[in-house]
């Protein structure tokens, strides 16, 4: 039975989450105005959570929720925000989140209130706050942050990043003495990848998740922006379990041997009658050539 004095304590996380419900509709650098989804996630900073997980379906609008999350605190002075993917082609491409944001903050940096550095990829914002954009395609790139401090990482498509350098960011997350800056370590991504198995455990299976962690599950359905019919039309041309983990965000979908499936077996409850000999053989799997199952 819940006491009076959690009820007190969640109607305070509500009034707050109301109160910052209101505030995105006034934050100077987000153009946009978060879905119910994603103001879930975004919320989790004023509620004390420093580590979440927003995953599922493609589609979910993800991508933004994480980019929203590293501007939430631009306007503070000395806030730094690290956005990174495996490489930076991907964040460079049409609707990577580095394309995003420099359409979100064209306007600022037209009128020189934001410095954008395109060797640093970084934007600077007028109180000194910085959004710097990074990757990590192999264990070398973890160099390229030695020594940064970040009060926000966060990893977009982080299942496609092996665990070992999502977790070697946890290292840059750093704050002065007296800093009222929440700190926070947020991913997003699909199932899938180097990376699936190790998310699922951290995040997903209830059995398994970190202590202190959130899991935001997203939906295709949760992203009011997206065309679904178009996305599912085209999603219905891959195989069942990519479509599987990319539709709906089923982390259990997974790929059975190409040929042998064990599912597709008779099972017989005892040995048939009148067989002389048995054998028993074994197809190794060994071809080398590129066609092979």
């Amino acid at each position: 039975m819940e006491t009076g004095t959690g009820r007190k304590a969640i109607d305070q996380a509500d009034a707050r989450a109301v109160l910052d419900f209101l505030a995105w509709h006034r934050h100077r650098y987000i153009p946009v105005t978060p879905t119910s989804k994603q103001h879930e996630f975004l919320t989790l900073a004023r509620l004390g959570v420093s580590e979440s997980f927003y995953g599922g379906s493609g589609g979910g609008a993800k991508s933004w929720a994480l980019l929203m999350a590293g501007l939430q605190y631009a306007d503070r002075p000395d806030y730094s925000a690290l956005l990174v993917r495996r490489d930076l082609t991907m964040l460079e491409l049409p609707g990577g989140l580095l394309d995003v944001a420099r359409e979100w903050l064209r306007p600022f940096t037209a009128a020189g209130e934001v410095k954008y550095s395109s060797n640093l990829h970084q934007f600077r914002f007028p109180r000194g706050a910085t959004l710097t954009f990074g990757y990590l395609a192999c264990d070398a790139d973890m160099d390229l942050y030695a020594g940064a401090r970040f009060d926000f990482v966060g990893v977009d498509e982080s299942t496609q990043i092996s665990e070992r350098r999502n977790l070697f960011l946890f290292s840059r997350i750093r704050r002065a003495v007296g800093s009222t800056i929440p700190q926070r370590f947020y991913r997003a991504g699909n199932p899938g990848g180097p990376g699936h198995e190790a998310h699922k455990r951290r995040y997903v299976d209830p059995r398994t998740r970190a202590q202190g962690v959130v899991y935001v599950p997203a939906r295709l359905a949760d992203n009011p922006h997206l065309d679904r019919m178009a996305y599912e039309a085209s999603l219905a041309k891959l195989d069942p379990v990519t479509r599987a983990r990319i539709l709906s965000g089923d982390w259990d979908a997974a790929y059975g041997g190409g040929v042998f499936k064990p599912d597709a077996a008779k099972i017989i409850q005892e040995l048939p009658r009148g067989i002389s000999a048995w054998c028993r053989g074994w197809d190794f799997g060994a071809s080398s050539n590129d066609t092979s199952d």
